[in-house]
């Protein structure tokens, strides 16, 4: 959508690998208190070579990758445009208005939208899948409720659509529960004050940074019962607890792409619940290996890492995955211009 362009289906893609290099950083630089220079600024000044000023170095290093991000996939498009062989994507649309005669603002403004456009919703909607598949692993009885909601209602002879969603109640509830359950930026992102405030008795002076305690606000027991288990009954009667809208944000600087990033989950979860049986990996014995539940550090977290086992349901449902992948076979990678490019 925002490039056109098609990764690596089977193997390492190099823009791929830039952006997920860029959001590593992104997620780590963005840790509430982790650089002592947000504390003390006047440290951005002095030489590098002193000790604890060693930031500085690592600064440039991430830039480097933040701007390969904006960049590469910018040049793509332009090369794509060039040649006459790009399909719509919203930086051909951008530049297509401006035809020869995009002005260096205009310009910045576009690659910087598009890279916030595809690198806000590419780490964010993994950690929430990874979620998803650990979820399914741990709790077999969800679904197997979920699946026989989608057999009742679906059927076995094709894929749900988003069309069925609101045929798909329990389904939803997986969806909202993953969202609750492992949240994807527990401490939400900074937000400063714009002017100074008194709430609750306690001063915010102008400028603080506000932290939002998302992880808090979703794990509340006096909110959510169990808060700790999934639980996607939790929706319904007779417990009718709230939708974790919090999760996507507050205010001007609420998620933009929420409504993409939501029917995105939500077709990738109820497409594999169709069709796939996801189980708890076993070990060279035979046993079930039961996977560490918890959150790396981060400001985008992501599940510890796990291993599943996913396997067709039924040779009907095997059928149906071939049948789709026939009518949606991969299409070639472009990855293929991206050396050309950098020569």
């Amino acid at each position: 959508m925002t490039y056109d362009y098609t990764i690596e289906p089977q193997k390492e893609d190099p823009l791929v690998k830039v952006v997920d290099e860029a959001l590593e950083y992104f997620s780590e630089a963005a840790v509430p208190g982790k650089w002592i220079v947000d504390i003390m600024p006047f440290l951005e000044i002095l030489p590098e070579w002193l000790p604890g000023v060693q930031f500085q170095k690592t600064a440039r290093t991430w830039k480097r990758a933040t701007m390969a991000m904006v960049e590469e996939p910018y040049a793509y498009v332009k090369r794509q445009m060039d040649l006459r062989s790009n399909d719509v994507s919203y930086v051909s649309k951008m530049l297509e208005q401006y035809e020869s005669d995009v002005s260096p603002e205009e310009e910045h403004a576009i690659k910087w939208t598009a890279a916030t456009l595809y690198g806000a919703g590419a780490d964010t909607s993994v950690s929430t899948l990874t979620s998803f598949y650990l979820a399914m692993s741990v709790c077999p009885e969800v679904q197997k409720k979920a699946q026989e909601e989608i057999d009742r209602v679906v059927g076995k002879s094709r894929l749900p659509t988003f069309s069925d969603r609101e045929n798909l109640p329990y389904v939803e509830a997986i969806v909202k529960e993953i969202l609750r359950w492992l949240p994807v930026a527990p401490l939400g992102m900074p937000h400063a004050a714009d002017e100074e405030n008194l709430f609750k008795g306690y001063r915010i002076p102008k400028g603080s940074v506000i932290l939002p305690n998302v992880w808090w606000f979703t794990h509340d027991p006096a909110t959510y019962h169990e808060p700790m288990q999934f639980i996607p009954e939790r929706y319904f009667e007779p417990y009718n607890e709230p939708y974790p809208d919090m999760i996507w944000g507050y205010g001007r600087r609420a998620c933009a792409g929420r409504a993409f990033a939501d029917a995105s989950i939500y077709l990738t979860c109820v497409q594999s619940l169709a069709v796939f049986d996801i189980r708890k990996a076993v070990d060279e014995m035979g046993r079930e290996i039961d996977p560490k539940i918890h959150l790396q550090g981060g400001a985008i977290a992501h599940p510890a890492p796990f291993k599943c086992r996913i396997s067709p349901r039924s040779e009907g449902h095997e059928n149906l995955i071939n049948m789709t992948m026939s009518k949606h076979p991969w299409e070639e990678s472009h990855a293929k211009y991206i050396p050309s490019m950098k020569a």
